[in-house]
């Protein structure tokens, strides 16, 4: 991706980008805030500092209200203990009260921000897992740039999802009666995401970076192949080293091109065997 030309222009960015979210009435979180500029979570606290001197930050250039900012302080504090309960439990076990307790606010308060449980569960996926930072990353994606960097970039995001939260990757395996309902709940923003990326790896296709297939389908692999990373008790050392692997192995496949006193155990690639990248490459087309 392309960097920013300077560090005033990449904080006039972020402050642009966490006043858009307050707009569109989503929780500010410096995950999104990061995800919607194309800089990483680290970059973000070294420009602005947490969610609170981000908040600061808007009120003083005047893009936020007191009242508005007061509002997006309690609800960042009320998703922030939803996350921090969801490293002990699944969402499907975790109850309003509890997370009220933990945000230090009301029950009431935890409602009139987001309706009910299963609206709070929808505003934490969309809020602080890979959905809208997906989206968001694929709409900035220019025709030049690198698919399979922009692949890492989504595998990296949904490892370091999965692997945060073990107990949510249990739920989809094996969800109770409770949880399969939650999870029912929890689909519109699944399918968008879904639809976002199936779309993308369609343009691949066009573009030949790909072969062709049914981009659907194909996003079905990939989540697989990176959810499968998340199985508890599977581990991953390395996140980015497991991401550019997966990632590799989507594109690639694991065939062996048969070389030079290779030809008693190497596997010559064959249609079946090249991965989904296409014989023409999928690199940054040079100019």
């Amino acid at each position: 991706m392309v960097s920013s030309p300077s560090e005033p222009e990449d904080r006039d960015r972020v402050l642009a980008a966490a006043a858009a979210l307050l707009r569109e009435g989503r929780g500010l979180s410096v995950a999104e805030v990061a995800a919607r500029v194309g800089l990483s979570r680290a970059a973000v606290y070294r420009l602005v500092g947490g969610r609170e001197a981000l908040l600061e930050a808007l009120q003083k250039a005047g893009q936020v209200g007191e009242a508005d900012a007061a509002r997006a302080g309690a609800r960042g504090r009320i998703l922030d203990a939803l996350e921090e309960r969801l490293k002990m439990k699944t969402l499907g076990h975790i109850t309003v009260e509890e997370v009220a307790t933990t945000a230090g606010l009301s029950v009431m308060t935890l409602y009139r921000h987001f309706g009910d449980r299963h609206g709070l569960c929808r505003a934490f996926l969309e809020e602080r897992s890979p959905r809208g930072g997906v989206r968001a990353l694929l709409g900035r994606v220019g025709e030049d740039d690198d698919l399979e960097a922009v692949l890492v970039q989504f595998a990296q995001a949904f490892l370091t999802f999965v692997h945060r939260y073990p107990h949510m990757v249990r739920m989809l395996f094996t969800p109770d009666s409770e949880e399969a309902a939650l999870i029912q709940s929890m689909q519109e923003g699944t399918t968008r995401t879904r639809d976002v990326l199936a779309g993308y790896l369609a343009t691949q296709m066009r573009r030949g970076r790909l072969r062709e297939g049914d981009p659907g389908q194909l996003v079905q692999m990939l989540l697989g192949m990176a959810l499968g990373l998340g199985v508890p008790g599977v581990g991953v050392a390395d996140v980015e080293a497991s991401a550019r692997l997966l990632v590799g192995t989507f594109l690639h496949g694991q065939a062996v091109k048969a070389g030079p006193g290779l030809r008693g155990q190497a596997v010559k690639a064959g249609p079946g065997l090249r991965g989904q990248a296409a014989k023409a490459g999928f690199r940054r087309r040079k100019s």
